[in-house]
């Protein structure tokens, strides 16, 4: 099976890694949800991810996985700030009240249901394989606010589903190898999965008032 899984991998992906098309677009519900505040507040954005190369959760490094070529931490700053300025009328370093967001983690994986003897079958004699791609965001906000501290951990995982094929018109296809391509169904799994954690930081300062 995990050879079989490998493989498929390095099917999908080639050897050296994709570059994932990233968007920082706030989804119409993040816009529709966000309420604005005249009180001003200092605003603080930080992140221990880094743009560069990120491989498949749960492979290591020597799985023969080259990664996918990514600029998270620079979309989700370009998100988080642009939600910002929306949701605070004024943003000042001398406000008592501070909101500290920070980016503190991000993975993508892909998984197939099919047994290994199945994708060791596609493999060698051409068929179809499904996969189920996820993007799993990691941040933290910390608002300070008369004089206490509050904490809040965000999580959000977003799959979405690909079809690979091999000798089955599908490799040629345009659906599969244009919009629905391997790095634009990873693409639109980060960007949810991004809009999910600032709705859920807008709902967490929402319960605290800020």
């Amino acid at each position: 099976m995990r050879v079989s899984v490998v493989i498929f991998v390095l099917l999908l992906t080639g050897c050296v890694p994709k570059m994932i098309p990233m968007r920082a677009s706030l989804s119409e519900t993040v816009i529709a949800n966000t309420v604005t505040s005249r009180e001003p507040v200092s605003f603080v954005f930080s992140s221990a991810v880094s743009d560069g190369v990120v491989q498949l959760a749960n492979r290591g490094q020597n799985s023969g996985d080259p990664g996918y070529s990514h600029t998270e931490a620079t979309t989700f700053r370009k998100m988080i700030q642009e939600y910002a300025q929306s949701r605070f009328l004024s943003i000042s370093t001398e406000s008592p009240v501070r909101v500290i967001v920070c980016l503190d983690d991000f993975s993508i994986d892909q998984n197939s249901s099919s047994g290994g003897g199945e994708m060791a079958m596609t493999a060698l004699f051409g068929g179809e394989i499904n996969w189920v791609f996820t993007a799993t965001v990691r941040a933290t906000t910390t608002v300070v606010k008369d004089g206490k501290t509050y904490v809040k951990t965000h999580v959000a995982n977003v799959d979405g589903s690909h079809v690979s094929g091999i000798g089955t018109g599908t490799e040629s296809s345009r659906i599969y190898r244009g919009q629905n391509a391997t790095e634009y169904v990873h693409s639109s799994n980060i960007q949810e999965a991004n809009n999910k954690i600032i709705l859920q930081i807008d709902t967490f300062l929402d319960s605290l008032g800020v």
